[in-house]
């Protein structure tokens, strides 16, 4: 059960990316953070995805304090690499995570805060929410939702991309996930695939002349910090330009007859 009668310095809700880094930018300046985790393992929210879902982010860019991917991990690491580095850095700081804890209300009180579980109460000076912007997939009150006879789903419960061979499937969203899902799709034989998308999607390469996008990231950033914005976006899409423009010039070439 949980202690009750003192004021923890810290608590950290959710042990995920966000969590175990913030656990461990504390631990650095010497404070030990009580960590939370609804899960009963370590990424959990990872492992529920479909197997060939990958970060979209270079794995230099994405990797723990101090724990790099180990080699031969693609440049992209697919779910389950994320969730080995995930357990390695658990295991390598030592981190005594309580797991099964969920926190279904926070207040405060005479400046602490005080978090209710299904475990007990907790109070803690200090307290980093963590628990992600996916913790609870959400689908649109659409009109006439109610009426439609088809199967709905979020892109979290995606599942396998041979569940949707010889069906009918709309994509809604053409950001990150809308488009990592029409990628597989597109690999399987559904009988018909649409995308639909309130905006243009914006389109950024991941390689350029062989060389991955994100990997200039910094340099990008060292660009556009002094910048006004509307100059940042636009030195921050010239990859987008290059890669679409030759992507439509090599196309038009090859459509010229002999």
């Amino acid at each position: 059960m949980f202690r009750t009668n003192e004021v923890e310095s810290a608590v950290v809700v959710g042990a995920g990316t966000a969590g175990l880094i913030a656990a461990f930018e504390l631990q650095q300046v010497g404070i030990l953070p009580r960590i939370f985790e609804r899960a009963t393992r370590v990424g959990d929210q990872w492992r529920g995805r479909h197997p060939q879902l990958t970060l979209n982010t270079h794995r230099d860019l994405s990797h723990l304090p101090n724990l790099r991917y180990p080699t031969g991990t693609p440049a992209f690491p697919r779910r389950d690499a994320v969730v080995e580095h995930l357990q390695e850095f658990v295991a390598q700081q030592s981190m005594a995570i309580e797991f099964g804890v969920e926190v279904d209300r926070i207040s405060v009180v005479n400046g602490n805060y005080h978090l209710s579980t299904n475990k007990g109460a907790v109070a803690a000076r200090n307290l980093v929410v963590a628990t992600g912007r996916d913790r609870k997939p959400i689908i649109p009150e659409w009109v006439g939702l109610e009426r439609f006879r088809g199967k709905v789903i979020h892109a979290a419960e995606f599942g396998s991309p041979h569940d949707y061979d010889r069906k009918s499937v709309l994509v809604v969203g053409a950001g990150n996930s809308g488009f990592d899902i029409l990628n597989h799709l597109a690999k399987q034989k559904p009988s018909a695939l649409w995308l639909s998308s309130r905006h243009g999607p914006t389109l950024v390469p991941k390689r350029l002349f062989g060389v991955t996008v994100h990997r200039l990231s910094p340099l990008l950033d060292a660009f556009r910090r002094d910048l006004p914005m509307w100059r940042s976006q636009r030195r921050v899409m010239w990859p987008s330009a290059i890669w679409v423009g030759l992507v439509w010039e090599s196309r038009q070439v090859a459509a010229q007859p002999d």
